[in-house]
């Protein structure tokens, strides 16, 4: 939520002449409660070029022992809770705990809090007995984290709440076309909210406006079985909508010849997606098809065996490749994968274009991740800056990058279209997406039995 300017101004007054901060708010000040100001002043929208926060940030330099560690104000030797919540501070003000500013004779806050660390796994002083606790506030500034956390589920009811605005008056959704209005049926369950309460000012659901375009389906595969995968989202029977039996259309795209759908992988992926959305029983034939249209270096490209994979493409392969049974330890499954990880920008996202970080892109991607069941804040998605732009000791990974870029309205940010962005965005956000997680339990027999 937005933060009172006041607020933070409230807070802010609060500085002694040392300037620290107390826990009374007057009394003695203390290294403990500076640094936890430092976060909430920045959090609370304060410039880290404010008088506060560089008055806090001297009076933290002054208190710093030779060992690179700080104590509590209560004591005269270094500990480790208290070193820690101020490397948060020093993060959320934006210095560089490896700094020269922070080093003692050879020794950091860092270089303490790891000599810290304990044959049992724990980060704590020899002669402590809160070990635990220690450990606790050591793991978050080690991982380069401060207090401000993002929220998944907060971010995911600001998204539904763009996306409401983002309705038009025939029960679609602004953007780049049909399609966009399917994502964005997508992206609505993602988000944990309900296609049926999305009504129009006129009245019109988005299940109507499908209907009323159902010449979508004539334009290509790929577009037929994202339609598909709208309508079952949406709660509708795909053997008879609008007078069409949508099943049987998708079998009219099959060449015999060439065995595919259609030659990109959006027509592969989506026609696969849209028949497990069906639960139309899948091929052996059809999923070594899908499998077989990778990059030779990992991952997928636009078209079937394409020279360069991107991460938007590869993401809705992922989601396929799953949806139709093929296993975590298959080899293009961990290519993918491999593709994704490799190419992850230092701000934890991912971009089919230029050099930052993109929501759709990063939405995809995430949806591939979390389909599999990778985690997208583990180690393995773990990205740093060694530009010297930031602290090498603040990670990013790919769901605080998605977290970061939302804007004050919800949307998020793209050059073309912030609508298709936040569609991307919200479905990245997860959890792994309905249909294809739900329905794949039902088809897997079907899967096994073909294969």
């Amino acid at each position: 939520e937005s933060v009172p300017m006041t607020a933070t101004q409230n807070l802010a007054q609060r500085i002694l002449p040392s300037g620290g901060y107390a826990y009374d708010g007057f009394s003695s000040v203390d290294s403990n409660t500076t640094a936890m100001v430092l976060q909430a002043l920045v959090a609370g929208g304060a410039s880290v070029t404010s008088t506060e926060v560089v008055s806090a940030l001297a009076y933290l330099k002054s208190a710093q022992h030779p060992d690179g560690g700080f104590d509590n104000s209560y004591s005269s030797d270094s500990d480790v809770n208290s070193t820690a919540i101020i490397v948060q501070g020093l993060l959320a003000a934006q210095s560089d705990p490896f700094s020269s500013r922070w080093q003692m004779t050879g020794t950091t806050p860092i270089s303490y809090l790891l000599t810290a660390s304990q044959p049992d796994g724990g980060v704590y002083t020899g002669t402590s007995t809160y070990r635990s606790f220690e450990t606790v506030q050591a793991i978050p500034a080690l991982m380069g984290k401060t207090a401000a956390y993002l929220s998944r589920a907060v971010a995911q009811r600001r998204a539904l709440s763009f996306i409401k605005s983002q309705q038009n008056p025939d029960g679609g959704f602004v953007g780049f076309g049909i399609g966009s209005t399917i994502d964005a049926i997508d992206a609505i369950i993602a988000a944990g909210g309900s296609v049926t309460s999305f009504v129009s000012v006129s009245g019109t659901t988005p299940l109507q406006y499908l209907a009323n375009h159902k010449s979508y389906v004539r334009t290509s595969a790929a577009a037929l079985g994202k339609y598909v995968v709208g309508v079952v989202a949406a709660g509708a029977n795909p053997r008879n909508f609008a007078g069409m039996n949508l099943v049987v259309s998708m079998t009219n795209y099959y060449s015999g010849t060439t065995g595919r759908y259609g030659s990109t992988v959006l027509d592969e992926g989506w026609t696969l997606l849209g028949q497990v959305a069906a639960r139309v029983p899948i091929s052996s034939a059809q999923v070594t098809q899908m499998m077989s249209i990778s990059v030779s270096s990992g991952g997928y490209g636009y078209v079937a065996n394409d020279a360069m994979a991107d991460p938007d493409d590869t993401g809705l392969a992922l989601l396929a490749l799953h949806a139709a049974g093929v296993p975590l330890s298959a080899t293009v499954v961990q290519e993918s994968l491999g593709f994704l990880q490799s190419t992850q920008l230092p701000g934890g996202g991912w971009a089919s274009f230029g050099s930052d970080n993109d929501a759709n892109s990063t939405g995809f991607a995430l949806q591939g991740l979390l389909v599999y069941g990778v985690s997208p804040r583990g180690l393995a998605y773990t990205a740093v800056f060694t530009d010297g732009s930031q602290s090498r000791l603040i990670t990013n990974n790919p769901m605080d990058a998605l977290l970061k870029l939302q804007q004050s309205d919800g949307g998020y940010p793209n050059s073309y279209s912030r609508a298709d962005a936040t569609y991307g965005a919200a479905q990245g956000l997860g959890p792994a997406l309905f249909p294809y997680k739900k329905v794949r339990a039902v088809l897997m027999p079907f899967v096994c039995k073909s294969s």
